[in-house]
Protein backbone atom coordinates (compact mmCIF):
# COMPACT_ATOMS: atom_id res chain seq x y z
CA UNK A 1 0.00 0.00 0.00
CA UNK A 2 1.54 3.65 -0.91
CA UNK A 3 -0.69 6.64 -0.12
CA UNK A 4 0.26 10.65 -1.40
CA UNK A 5 -0.67 13.52 -0.84
CA UNK A 6 -0.70 16.60 -3.14
CA UNK A 7 2.43 18.86 -1.75
CA UNK A 8 0.34 22.23 -2.51
CA UNK A 9 -3.24 20.79 -1.40
CA UNK A 10 -3.01 18.33 0.98
CA UNK A 11 -7.10 17.62 0.65
CA UNK A 12 -5.95 15.91 -2.43
CA UNK A 13 -5.19 11.95 -2.04
CA UNK A 14 -4.35 8.99 -3.44
CA UNK A 15 -3.56 5.71 -2.36
CA UNK A 16 -3.54 1.92 -3.78
CA UNK A 17 -4.45 -1.14 -2.03
CA UNK A 18 -5.50 -4.68 -3.32
CA UNK A 19 -4.81 -3.73 -7.25
CA UNK A 20 -6.84 -0.55 -6.58
CA UNK A 21 -6.42 3.06 -7.11
CA UNK A 22 -8.36 5.52 -5.12
CA UNK A 23 -8.88 9.43 -5.00
CA UNK A 24 -9.95 11.53 -2.63
CA UNK A 25 -10.44 14.96 -3.06
CA UNK A 26 -11.70 16.29 0.33
CA UNK A 27 -9.12 15.64 2.70
CA UNK A 28 -10.05 11.54 2.82
CA UNK A 29 -14.07 12.02 3.64
CA UNK A 30 -15.44 10.53 0.42
CA UNK A 31 -12.91 8.22 -2.08
CA UNK A 32 -13.31 7.47 -6.09
CA UNK A 33 -11.80 4.43 -7.42
CA UNK A 34 -9.97 5.09 -10.32
CA UNK A 35 -10.60 2.98 -13.71
CA UNK A 36 -7.56 0.59 -15.32
CA UNK A 37 -7.64 -0.45 -18.68
CA UNK A 38 -6.17 -3.88 -17.67
CA UNK A 39 -5.81 -5.69 -14.13
CA UNK A 40 -3.57 -4.15 -11.82
CA UNK A 41 -0.19 -6.23 -10.17
CA UNK A 42 -0.09 -5.78 -6.35
CA UNK A 43 2.87 -3.83 -5.48
CA UNK A 44 2.67 -0.30 -6.38
CA UNK A 45 4.40 3.15 -5.94
CA UNK A 46 2.47 6.05 -6.90
CA UNK A 47 3.86 9.76 -7.85
CA UNK A 48 1.60 12.91 -8.97
CA UNK A 49 2.97 16.39 -9.94
CA UNK A 50 -0.05 18.17 -9.96
CA UNK A 51 -4.17 17.85 -9.06
CA UNK A 52 -4.68 15.50 -12.45
CA UNK A 53 -1.10 14.42 -13.44
CA UNK A 54 0.39 11.73 -12.03
CA UNK A 55 2.45 8.20 -12.16
CA UNK A 56 1.67 4.95 -11.14
CA UNK A 57 4.22 2.00 -11.11
CA UNK A 58 3.72 -1.61 -10.84
CA UNK A 59 5.78 -4.49 -9.78
CA UNK A 60 5.49 -5.90 -12.96
CA UNK A 61 7.77 -2.97 -14.28
CA UNK A 62 4.62 -1.31 -16.20
CA UNK A 63 4.14 2.68 -15.37
CA UNK A 64 0.38 3.52 -15.63
CA UNK A 65 -0.43 7.26 -16.22
CA UNK A 66 -3.05 9.32 -15.41
CA UNK A 67 -3.67 12.80 -16.86
CA UNK A 68 -7.42 13.80 -15.87
CA UNK A 69 -7.42 12.34 -12.17
CA UNK A 70 -10.01 9.32 -12.81
CA UNK A 71 -9.13 7.45 -16.30
CA UNK A 72 -5.55 5.88 -16.01
CA UNK A 73 -3.20 4.17 -18.99
CA UNK A 74 0.02 2.56 -19.65
CA UNK A 75 2.47 3.74 -20.54
CA UNK A 76 5.04 1.89 -22.47
CA UNK A 77 7.99 4.90 -23.89
CA UNK A 78 8.58 8.17 -23.80
CA UNK A 79 8.89 10.42 -27.06
CA UNK A 80 8.31 13.92 -28.06
CA UNK A 81 4.72 14.06 -26.99
CA UNK A 82 5.88 12.67 -23.52
CA UNK A 83 3.41 9.41 -23.78
CA UNK A 84 2.89 6.50 -26.14
CA UNK A 85 -0.36 4.58 -24.98
CA UNK A 86 0.68 0.80 -25.60
CA UNK A 87 -2.22 0.59 -28.07
CA UNK A 88 -6.42 0.55 -28.43
CA UNK A 89 -8.24 -0.95 -25.53
CA UNK A 90 -11.54 -1.45 -24.01
CA UNK A 91 -12.08 -2.09 -20.84
CA UNK A 92 -14.52 -3.89 -18.85
CA UNK A 93 -17.58 -1.97 -17.61
CA UNK A 94 -17.77 -0.93 -13.86
CA UNK A 95 -20.32 -1.58 -12.46
CA UNK A 96 -20.74 -5.00 -13.65
CA UNK A 97 -23.76 -6.04 -13.33
CA UNK A 98 -25.12 -2.62 -13.20
CA UNK A 99 -28.69 -1.13 -12.56
CA UNK A 100 -29.16 1.56 -14.48
CA UNK A 101 -26.14 3.25 -15.66
CA UNK A 102 -22.43 1.88 -15.64
CA UNK A 103 -19.10 3.32 -17.33
CA UNK A 104 -17.00 1.87 -19.84
CA UNK A 105 -13.23 3.05 -20.56
CA UNK A 106 -11.38 2.66 -24.15
CA UNK A 107 -8.29 3.75 -25.14
CA UNK A 108 -7.29 4.94 -29.02
CA UNK A 109 -3.81 4.95 -29.99
CA UNK A 110 -3.97 7.09 -32.45
CA UNK A 111 -6.34 9.25 -34.32
CA UNK A 112 -9.43 7.90 -36.11
CA UNK A 113 -12.86 7.64 -35.90
CA UNK A 114 -14.07 5.32 -33.19
CA UNK A 115 -17.56 3.76 -32.53
CA UNK A 116 -18.72 1.98 -29.09
CA UNK A 117 -22.16 0.93 -29.73
CA UNK A 118 -24.04 -1.71 -27.55
CA UNK A 119 -26.35 -4.63 -28.53
CA UNK A 120 -28.40 -7.13 -27.09
CA UNK A 121 -28.18 -10.79 -26.79
CA UNK A 122 -30.00 -11.09 -30.62
CA UNK A 123 -27.35 -8.54 -31.71
CA UNK A 124 -29.84 -5.83 -32.28
CA UNK A 125 -28.22 -2.44 -31.79
CA UNK A 126 -29.68 -0.86 -28.91
CA UNK A 127 -27.54 2.20 -28.51
CA UNK A 128 -24.72 4.04 -29.62
CA UNK A 129 -22.29 5.81 -27.47
CA UNK A 130 -19.64 7.24 -29.83
CA UNK A 131 -19.34 7.67 -33.08
CA UNK A 132 -16.73 10.76 -34.02
CA UNK A 133 -13.01 11.15 -34.86
CA UNK A 134 -10.64 10.88 -31.30
CA UNK A 135 -7.65 11.90 -30.94
CA UNK A 136 -5.02 9.59 -29.15
CA UNK A 137 -6.01 8.84 -25.31
CA UNK A 138 -8.31 7.36 -22.68
CA UNK A 139 -11.96 7.87 -22.83
CA UNK A 140 -14.57 6.52 -20.47
CA UNK A 141 -18.81 6.92 -21.33
CA UNK A 142 -21.29 6.72 -19.13
CA UNK A 143 -24.18 4.28 -20.39
CA UNK A 144 -27.53 4.38 -18.81
CA UNK A 145 -29.87 1.56 -19.40
CA UNK A 146 -32.85 2.92 -17.86
CA UNK A 147 -35.16 2.11 -20.54
CA UNK A 148 -33.85 -1.55 -21.88
CA UNK A 149 -35.45 -4.82 -19.46
CA UNK A 150 -32.62 -6.49 -17.35
CA UNK A 151 -30.22 -9.18 -19.03
CA UNK A 152 -27.23 -9.74 -20.78
CA UNK A 153 -25.98 -6.97 -23.43
CA UNK A 154 -22.80 -5.97 -25.44
CA UNK A 155 -20.62 -3.59 -26.28
CA UNK A 156 -18.34 -2.97 -29.36
CA UNK A 157 -15.69 -0.68 -29.89
CA UNK A 158 -14.77 -0.09 -33.55
CA UNK A 159 -11.21 2.31 -34.20
CA UNK A 160 -9.63 1.24 -37.26
CA UNK A 161 -8.47 -2.17 -37.37
CA UNK A 162 -9.49 -2.59 -34.23
CA UNK A 163 -12.36 -4.57 -32.79
CA UNK A 164 -13.00 -5.67 -29.46
CA UNK A 165 -16.12 -6.60 -27.90
CA UNK A 166 -17.37 -7.14 -24.58
CA UNK A 167 -20.30 -9.04 -22.36
CA UNK A 168 -22.04 -6.77 -19.42
CA UNK A 169 -25.22 -7.17 -17.44
CA UNK A 170 -27.84 -5.26 -16.88
CA UNK A 171 -30.05 -6.41 -13.10
CA UNK A 172 -32.93 -4.51 -12.12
Amino acid sequence: MDIEFLKNDPSKIWFTKLNSLFFSDDSGKTWTEQLFPVLLTSGMDIVFTDTKCGWLLCRNNVVYRTTNGDSVYEVVGMGKDNLTLSGHSLAQNYPNPFNPSTRIQYSVASSQNVTLKVFDVLGNEVATLVNEPKAPGVYTVQFNGGNLTSGVYFYKLQSGSFVQTKKFILMK
